[in-house]
């Protein structure tokens, strides 16, 4: 007799199944309901299933229906869908029949690498690694890889193309092509000094072996020369400086007229009449036809007024003006400083711009001049004690600014182009210039009772004259910066 309980099943019992149901048994709850069937092909469960462990042996698999959201596999009890207020956990369901979707809130890998490998071993379409020199790789198509994040940032293969790009930071871009409206903040070359800024461009700065050497002479290149401190223009095959048709009146050295006076200025000509500023000497004495007031079509000379000194040389044919001062040198420091622009490839063998004094005795003058022919070498003419050679050299059709201060007490004299010092020169005796004669000339020379020979051929400009001082030395640059004596002329 067999007995059947809740909990066992005790005895001898047959178990049949009924005609045309062979080979399946199945398992139903009280109500009736099938849970379990047995076939030949396995067995089929319907409802919850508990269980501590599935293990699937190999070559066998888990197949989940095509789309169905109650025939999904899935993780956790409570999962919807993703992000929805508590659904926690993921499932993998089928989603037609050539794709299959896995459905998660968060999603944790806490191994060494995850990939997704294209079909076919194929290759690599997206990994992660935890190896800093791997990191996270894309690619498109196997192990075609366009995009990697390393330690320093991301490194992109191939083209880019972006609607928006937004850059903060250090950059390094190497081959650069850019289509359309380009928006920047600021764009710095690392190797140069040109920069493009919003409201500002840095043109370059070079200096004048830079400039002749390392920047290209195409027609309209513009560079900024730290030496000369100008902005300059390649034109006509020479480099040009940049300026307006009209005077610049914003630079000088000094402010006013009586701020230079103050500072110990007595005769000032900015080139735009003979009368001298300050002083007020007019010329008792005028040679050739010198012309004042004159304006060159580029250069210092286009943005300056200046005199006209080249004449006809030779003989006795110089072009000047001669001017009679109340006072003399003798036994005082005195400064000169003048732009000047030698008109004549060769000149007079004295050419003489600026002089102080005559000839009335040993060291009665002091003439600043160059030697003559195509030489144009700077000297003084102090009659007896001449300095030869002061250093200047003087250039054929091309502004210089001179300057020269002598020291009464050291008896020496420092003479300066374009604001640098050329030379110190110490006299054997001290100067008396003006004994006898204090003229000053413009222009020419006169001396061994003669112009002959002394004429300047020149163009000259702010021609500036201290009776009585020695200017400090590094104001010479800044006068040769400033471009004029005194601010406005």
């Amino acid at each position: 007799m067999s007995a059947i309980s809740l909990k066992s099943i005790t005895g001898i019992t047959s178990i049949t199944t009924p005609a045309g149901v062979d080979n399946q048994l199945t398992l139903h709850t009280n109500d009736t309901t099938q849970r379990v069937k047995v076939t030949e092909s396995g067995v089929e469960v319907s409802g919850v299933t508990t269980t501590a462990n599935i293990i699937v042996s190999a070559g066998s698999s888990i197949t989940i229906p095509v789309h169905n959201d109650n025939t999904a596999l899935y993780l956790g009890d409570s999962f919807t869908v993703p992000n929805a207020s508590g659904s926690v956990g993921a499932r993998i369901r089928q989603g037609s029949t050539t794709s299959t979707s896995f459905e998660f809130n968060t999603l944790i890998n806490t191994g060494k690498s995850f990939k997704f490998v294209a079909p076919s071993s194929a290759g690599d379409l997206f990994s992660v690694s935890d190896n800093s020199n791997l990191g996270v790789r894309l690619y498109c198509g196997a192990n075609n890889e366009k995009l990697r994040t390393v330690g320093t940032g991301i490194t992109v293969y191939g083209t880019t193309e972006t609607q928006q790009l937004n850059v903060s930071g250090h950059t390094n871009l190497d081959n650069v092509s850019i289509a359309g409206v380009c928006t920047a903040t600021a764009f710095v070359l690392e190797n140069g000094t040109v920069f493009l800024n919003k409201h500002s461009v840095g043109i370059g700065t070079t200096t004048q072996d830079g400039r002749n050497a390392g920047v290209s002479t195409a027609t309209g290149t513009i560079i900024y020369n730290a030496e000369t401190e100008k902005v300059q223009v390649y034109a006509n095959a020479v480099w040009r400086n940049v300026g307006s048709l009209e005077p610049d009146q914003s630079s000088g050295f000094y402010s006013s007229l009586s701020a230079a006076q103050a500072a110990g200025l007595s005769h000032y000509w900015p080139g735009n009449s003979s009368t001298s500023l300050i002083s007020g000497l007019q010329p008792d004495d005028r040679k050739g036809n010198p012309t004042f007031n004159n304006k060159e079509h580029d250069g210092y000379g286009a943005t300056n007024p200046f005199f006209h000194f080249a004449g006809q040389t030779g003989g006795d044919n110089p072009t000047g003006y001669r001017y009679t001062h109340s006072e003399d040198w003798v036994g005082h420091s005195f400064s000169i400083t003048y732009w000047v622009k030698v008109m004549q490839e060769i000149t007079e063998g004295e050419s003489t711009y600026v002089q102080l004094g005559n000839h009335s005795g040993t060291r009665s003058m002091f003439a600043m001049s160059s030697s003559g022919s195509t030489n144009l070498i700077g000297k003084t003419i102090t009659i007896g004690d001449d300095n030869a050679n002061d250093q200047i050299q003087y250039e054929f059709n091309n502004w210089i600014h001179v300057g020269v201060r002598y020291n009464y007490g050291a008896n020496s004299a420092t003479y300066y182009k374009n604001g640098v010092q050329t030379e110190n020169h110490t006299f054997n005796q001290s100067l008396s210039v003006g004994t006898g004669n204090n003229n000053i000339y413009l222009g020419y020379g006169y001396w061994n009772s003669s112009t002959s020979n002394k004429e300047s051929c020149s163009r000259m400009s702010d021609i500036g004259i201290w009776d009585s001082t020695s200017i400090n030395g590094g104001n010479f640059m800044e006068i040769y910066k400033a471009g004029r004596i005194v601010k406005g002329y």
